[in-house]
């Protein structure tokens, strides 16, 4: 169980943004408020641990676009919402250098 921790679902994750962030599905998926749709991609990623792929077509751009997200948000470049919900999932920011 500590090698393998429990991670949140997908449903768990959007439902977290969508909360935090007081929005739709609608609203997340059309891109209507970046910071969370930003939110959705990065934990998708990295704390649901989603394939690229996978994270790219759900939320309907470029496998290319997600790692740009992830690097920007790891950078430190993230909003409120995002420091809510990566302490409510127990992620640490990543200590990777500044792009």
């Amino acid at each position: 169980a500590q090698t393998e921790p429990l991670r949140p679902t997908q449903q768990e994750i959007l439902l977290g943004v969508l909360a935090t962030f007081r929005i739709t599905e609608r609203q997340l998926w059309a891109r209507e408020c970046q910071p969370a749709f930003q939110t959705a991609v990065y934990l998708l990623r990295r704390v649901g641990n989603l394939p690229l792929r996978r994270v790219a077509a759900l939320s309907g751009v470029s496998s290319a676009r997600i790692s740009i997200i992830q690097r920007r948000i790891e950078s430190g470049n993230g909003c409120g919402g995002l420091d809510e919900l990566m302490s409510r999932y127990s992620v640490r920011p990543s200590k990777s250098p500044h792009w």
